[in-house]
């Protein structure tokens, strides 16, 4: 498969696997919430249903190995990035090609974690951190209006 190919299935994994991982959180962060408050765990709740304790711990610590599998997915998906070739700083001062060093095994200290994409290719991701950044934000604002309106209306009388 072509290079530039693999690359940008290998980003559309990780935007996948991103909203994938989002999606989850907030679908088990509301049922945590929805435990909570209906399962009595309040602190005027006037029954206590005995496992509300425990469906909520497990929907909190079940969110947590979500992100923590999808940070493990995406690690695994950058680093298969196939990057473009570094010239090395200390060749490109030399001369000739009798003064060049063999190449040699690049040391885990000396490796950089920056992604060096083509520009196109980073603008796009940028704008598409800051739309997925946007969208958690505006849903984040509704559902903190919908958790804040009452649930039936009062009538005025």
């Amino acid at each position: 498969m072509d290079r530039r190919a693999a690359n940008t299935l290998r980003i559309l994994g990780i935007v996948a696997t991103v909203v994938l991982v989002i999606g989850g959180c907030y679908l088990l962060l509301a049922i945590a919430l929805v435990v909570f408050i209906r399962g009595g765990l309040t602190r005027n709740a006037m029954i206590l249903h005995p496992q509300a304790a425990n469906a909520f711990f497990g929907a909190i610590l079940a969110t947590v190995a979500l992100v923590t599998a999808g940070i493990v997915m995406i690690v695994k998906l950058a680093k298969g990035t196939v990057r473009a070739p570094v010239r090395s700083p200390i060749l490109a001062t030399t001369t000739g090609p009798a003064t060049a060093a063999p190449r040699s095994a690049a040391s885990p200290a000396s490796r950089s974690f920056r992604l060096p994409l083509w520009p196109a290719v980073g603008d796009t991701i940028d704008r598409l951190v800051l739309a997925l950044v946007a969208q958690v934000a505006v849903s984040a604002i509704t559902l903190f209006q919908l958790a804040t309106r009452p649930s039936c209306p009062t009538t005025g009388r």
